[in-house]
């Protein structure tokens, strides 16, 4: 679940994780080029990763992929003007 999303500042991310892990965050333009990627301890439960607008090249899509050991989610941000 991502919110905003098209967002202009700020958006979430958001999901669950039915354990205590480290996972991958990465972020690609649609080109396949890495914009962003994080190494992240979670928690049981529901998480969330924040995206700052400033941490993006400009306007556009983005695919995200959060990876664990046993688990991937995936989706799109839209980053608008």
């Amino acid at each position: 679940y991502v919110d905003p999303n098209p967002f202009k500042d700020r958006c979430i991310i958001e999901f669950l994780s039915s354990h205590n892990e480290e996972i991958t965050f990465s972020l690609y333009d649609l080109t396949g080029k890495s914009i962003l990627s994080k190494s992240l301890l979670i928690n049981k439960g529901k998480n969330f990763i924040a995206i700052d607008a400033n941490e993006l090249p400009g306007t556009g899509t983005y695919l995200y992929y959060v990876r664990s050991g046993d688990h991937s989610y995936h989706g799109k941000i839209v980053k608008s003007e």
